[in-house]
């Protein structure tokens, strides 16, 4: 099961490799991390600046002047956008979810319920997801007090909404669309 780092986590490093892999190789990409990470571990006062009340145009211009010539625009880019975001405190084990991505292939899966589910319909879920993008799959759980029934099924940056309020909408959308009065 997932805890909230680890979802921030994959859900900024599934981003961030989305995005610079349309302009840089993964193995750069997974260059890049590694040595951004042994930077960021060994000059932790460096962190601590990126990650204080600074003004965020100071830390831009910080990030410029210290790290522009040695790494590429993509991870310059997003290490601003963790800066925008307030994400920064969690840059260390989102550049540990992308060295680590190169490494396994497992997928992570949310599953929102209204309710904990029984572990043989999590068993079933688990086997088809894994059969469907065949491969492996790690769930984390959430729960969600406003579904009437059902579940969402967060894949990456996809969604499955299983869950009957959708299905309610899309028949009230269908009878406005449809409707003669």
């Amino acid at each position: 099961m997932l805890g909230h780092i680890e979802i921030i986590s994959k859900r900024y490093g599934d981003g961030y490799i989305g995005f610079a892999k349309k302009y840089m190789s993964l193995d750069k990409i997974h260059k890049e991390a590694i040595d951004l990470k042994n930077i960021l571990k060994k000059e932790t006062d460096f962190l601590k600046i990126l990650e204080s009340s600074i003004d965020e145009k100071e830390k831009n211009i910080l990030i410029n002047r210290t790290l522009k010539k040695f790494f590429s625009d993509e991870i310059i880019i997003f290490l601003k956008f963790l800066i925008t975001k307030n994400k920064i405190k969690y840059v260390l084990p989102i550049l540990d979810y992308i060295r680590n991505d190169f490494k396994n292939n497992n997928k992570n899966v949310i599953i929102t319920s209204l309710y904990p589910l029984d572990l043989d319909i999590i068993k079933k879920i688990k086997t088809l997801l894994e059969k469907k993008i065949n491969g492996n799959i790690n769930i984390a759980f959430d729960f969600d007090p406003h579904l009437i029934a059902g579940i969402k099924i967060y894949i990456e940056n996809k969604v499955f909404d299983c869950s009957i309020a959708s299905k309610i909408l899309a028949l009230k959308s269908f009878l406005k669309k449809n409707s003669k009065y």
